[in-house]
């Protein structure tokens, strides 16, 4: 299983916008006035060992205080795949990071990059089902670079990943 694509995107992604001939007009746009704070690997164990938890076996992506209580499901045991921790520490630095960022005059996004082997599509792009926000601009903008080649899926989730604390 490639776990690792999805950090090797960010690295061209990066390239590609720091690049001297960049002709895309979104793309320039994020150069010349968007702030992006990049955490590129959250998971240095995970990445290494080519596995989605951490070395404590928690999956960090739902080790955050977003829906803690609710989510107690089946899944969320130690030695599961989704198992997300005793308490929800693990994810404290990048939760404050986004806390100290966010301003009333700030947007702020998270841009989650992860793989998945369960659609076949290049890009699936979930949302929180319940938030009302900048859904449909992002969802143009992504349109923008969808093609026969490289599909792109859209769904909703109430999952209690740390991305849908962020919205």
């Amino acid at each position: 299983m490639e776990m690792n694509i999805p950090l090797f995107g960010v690295a061209r992604f990066l390239e590609l916008l720091c690049g001297d001939e960049l002709n895309h007009e979104d793309l320039n746009y994020i150069k010349n006035k968007v702030r992006l704070i990049l955490v590129p690997c959250v998971n240095p164990w995970g990445f290494e060992n080519n596995r989605r938890n951490n070395y404590n076996a928690v999956d960090l992506n739902r080790n955050s205080d977003y829906l803690w209580q609710e989510y107690n499901n089946y899944k969320s045991k130690k030695g599961q795949i989704y198992y997300k921790g005793e308490s929800p520490l693990e994810m404290k630095s990048i939760k404050k990071l986004v806390e100290d960022t966010y301003s009333e005059d700030n947007l702020v996004g998270l841009i989650d990059l992860h793989n998945i082997i369960s659609v076949e599509a290049e890009r699936i792009v979930y949302y929180p089902r319940f938030v009302d926000n900048y859904l449909g601009k992002f969802i143009e903008t992504l349109k923008k670079f969808n093609s026969k080649e490289n599909r792109t899926i859209f769904g909703s989730s109430i999952s209690p990943v740390f991305s849908k604390y962020v919205c």
